[in-house]
């Protein structure tokens, strides 16, 4: 059965994703000019036109019946032609991040923002500026350091965080969390982009993964796990611009790929689901060899040996094969572990091999397996984005929101600080700055929230009379960080077993509004209260 139609209506979701064209209502047929005839004639010329125009792909002769053969022949590595840039100075960690995401980003999500609660109740306005919108992602990146299970807890009593209460009011964070928005919805109407409500017709299913329902998100990363271009899945791949159409996994390649420099010597490592003949003939004509895991029926006419006879040989049994398509020579290598797993590459091959110790159950100890060297390579170049989804992992910004696309919004905020990150460590291991005396990935994001909350902001003050209530000048009083904690008022106001002692150390008073140096001590609060013939604050503190 179709997951289409187990999981969800297929007709419904057909729907979701028609392209309807939308005539604004307060045009009048008087005001286009035209009659209804016309108007067709007209719509059906313009897009035989651009039927005429539209350049077509130039086709791939993809490979059938390849003639591979049993060799095993050593390659030229290609080297790298391209070098990093020189470094004068390790920047701050702000400046890494603002690198990535300027302040023209923060004042365009002000506006979207602003237009967006405009648009909900024009009676009510929000009128954020690009600072308060900045404050708010920083107090999202401390919300991630400390990772409290709901956000109301860093304002409440018992759980407060000065780093994040002290910066904004929690109404203000809300209002701006509940508005927050990034795009003009008339302007996604009129283009015919199809609406959603609470749920995302984006995301998909693949029952192999720990969270089965997910948007997918394709990553071009070098071994280190910094980002040099992604696409976001939302439904067919199309094939790159100039190139030819290789089928969706290809076609995700060849578009991730079109930022490298041609003829560089480039060396790109993919996955069993991108792999093919195809994929790496067209790479090759670029200059960027490439090497992966590859399925078995994506190799015309390559037989290797059942996996049966490999096991029974041992661990460690490889077999090569090569071939030529296009005048470029391709690799395939079969290397038997635990399980068989099947490589293809237009620069690596099997020898020179190299050993490694695996672990026999059987015989229950250490074995010396044989490992080719496109193997080798493979694993030492493979793993950038598993790397990188690992870092965003231990900081992650949970932050619960009924908008489909928040979610997305926190993951890629939080993208960016890692991104910032590891250029900031790449930059310090090149100035031979050691990795003791690196910001660890926590000091790093928590001194970007700083910067955040506080750079170029002035301290807001609350408006109004303060407040007479004692129980509100206790909880002032709390927030200021005494030397010994106060009680909570339930005790406080319980009206049993508090005694004054005498003799304690001199503390100051703890009362609100009193600043006396006293010897006093409760003993079941323990807190300093003035009781004297001036002052009775012991009495004024246990039952107001």
């Amino acid at each position: 059965m179709k997951p289409s139609v187990f999981y969800g209506k297929a007709e419904r979701r057909a729907e979701m994703y028609r392209v309807q064209v939308v005539i604004p209502s307060h045009e009048s047929e008087d005001e286009l000019g035209i009659s209804d005839e016309e108007y067709e004639r007209q719509a059906e010329l313009v897009e035989v036109e651009a039927q005429e125009e539209a350049p077509a792909p130039p086709e791939v002769e993809k490979a059938q019946n390849l003639n591979w053969q049993r060799r095993r022949t050593i390659l030229p590595v290609p080297k790298w032609k391209g070098a990093l840039p020189n470094l004068m100075m390790v920047r701050e960690p702000i400046q890494y991040f603002e690198g990535l995401l300027n302040r023209e980003v923060f004042e365009d999500v002000a506006k979207q923002t602003n237009l967006y609660a405009v648009q909900e109740d024009p009676s009510k306005p929000l009128n954020a500026s690009a600072d308060e919108i900045q404050q708010f992602f920083g107090i999202c990146l401390y919300m991630s350091a400390y990772g409290l299970p709901y956000t109301r807890m860093y304002w409440g009593k018992d759980t407060r965080v000065d780093k994040v209460a002290d910066v904004m009011s929690l109404s203000r964070w809300e209002m701006i969390k509940r508005f927050l928005h990034f795009a003009d919805n008339t302007e996604q109407v009129a283009e015919g982009q199809p609406g959603f409500c609470s749920r995302s017709g984006l995301k998909t299913y693949n029952p192999k993964k720990p969270k089965r329902w997910g948007y997918k998100i394709f990553v071009l990363a070098d071994q280190h796990g910094i980002v040099h271009n992604f696409e976001f899945y939302t439904g067919a791949v199309p094939a790159a611009e100039g190139m030819p159409d290789i089928g969706a996994s290809g076609n995700v390649v060849l578009r991730l790929a079109s930022v490298i420099p041609p003829n560089m010597s480039y060396k790109l490592f993919y996955d069993n689901w991108f792999c093919g003949v195809d994929l790496q003939v067209i790479l090759e004509k670029f200059k960027i060899h490439s090497v992966g895991t590859v399925r078995k029926n994506r190799l015309a006419g390559c037989v290797f040996t059942e996996d049966k006879e490999m096991k029974a040989k041992g661990r460690g049994t490889f077999e090569e094969m090569e071939a030529k398509h296009k005048s470029v020579t391709l690799k395939a290598v079969k290397w038997f572990d635990n399980r068989p797993v099947i490589l293809l590459s237009t620069f690596a091959a099997a020898t020179p091999t190299t050993t490694v110790q695996r672990w026999d159950k059987k015989a229950k100890q250490m074995v010396t397996v044989v490992r080719p060297n496109i193997v080798t390579v493979y694993n030492k170049c493979m793993g950038g984005v598993g790397l990188l989804d690992s870092l965003i992992a231990l900081y992650r910004t949970k932050i619960r929101s009924k908008k489909w696309y928040h979610c997305i919004v926190f993951h890629f905020f939080d993208l960016t600080v890692v991104q910032a990150w590891l250029l900031y460590r790449r930059d310090s291991d090149a100035m031979g700055i050691s990795q003791k005396t690196q910001l660890s990935l926590l000091d790093f994001k928590v001194n970007v929230a700083l910067c955040l909350t506080k750079v170029n902001k002035g301290t807001t003050k609350r408006k109004g009379r303060p407040s007479q209530s004692l129980e509100v000048r206790i909880e002032e009083k709390r927030h200021k960080g005494p030397t010994a904690p106060l009680p909570p008022s339930s005790i406080r106001l319980d009206r049993f077993d508090h005694w004054p002692e005498m003799g304690a150390p001199k503390g100051r008073c703890k009362s609100p509004g009193c600043k006396g140096i006293v010897r006093v001590v409760c003993s079941k609060c323990k807190v300093h209260l003035c009781l004297n013939g001036e002052n009775n604050c012991f009495k004024v503190f246990h039952i107001e």
